[in-house]
C-alpha cells in the first residue's frame, strides 16, 4: 500500500511539473487604448482587441466610418498609429475602405489586422484622411 501512494504521489508530482513547463500563450499584451480623430463631417466608431490566432498575437481593429454630413461624399483612407506610453507615434499604415462613396448619414465598414504587435504598443489613434480636392 505504501508503494502504490509513493507511486501516486510521484505521477502528481510529475503531472505538475509537466504541467508548470508547458510555455504560457501570448496572451500578457494589454488591448491599447484607442483615439478617435475624424475630419469635418465624418463619425468613426471603432473597436479595437488582442485575439490569438495559432499562438500568436493579433492586433484586431474594426469598425465603421459614417458620413456626418448633407452630402454624398468620396469615402476618405483610414489611418492607424501605433504609439508608446510618451505618446510617440512608432509605426502606422492607412487602409482604403471598399465602398468608393458614401451618402449622407450612411457608413462604411472597415478591418486591419496586425500579427504580433509590437510590446511597447500603449495607444492606437485612428484618423479619417481625405482626399485632397473634397
Amino acid at each position: 500500500m505504501r508503494v502504490l501512494l509513493i507511486v501516486v504521489a510521484l505521477a502528481i508530482a510529475a503531472l505538475t511539473v509537466a504541467r508548470a513547463e508547458e510555455p504560457e500563450p501570448a496572451t500578457n499584451l494589454r488591448t491599447p487604448s484607442v483615439t478617435l480623430s475624424a475630419s469635418m463631417g465624418w463619425r468613426l466608431d471603432a473597436v479595437v482587441m488582442i485575439d490569438l490566432v495559432a499562438g500568436v498575437p493579433v492586433l484586431v481593429i474594426g469598425g465603421d466610418v459614417i458620413n456626418a454630413s448633407s452630402i454624398e461624399r468620396k469615402s476618405p483612407t483610414v489611418r492607424f498609429g501605433l504609439r508608446d506610453a510618451n505618446r510617440r507615434e512608432f509605426f502606422h499604415w492607412t487602409v482604403k475602405l471598399d465602398q468608393a462613396t458614401i451618402r449622407p448619414g450612411d457608413w462604411a465598414p472597415f478591418e486591419t489586422r496586425l500579427e504580433r504587435p509590437p510590446g511597447e504598443t500603449h495607444s492606437v489613434e485612428i484618423q479619417t484622411v481625405d482626399e485632397l480636392g473634397q
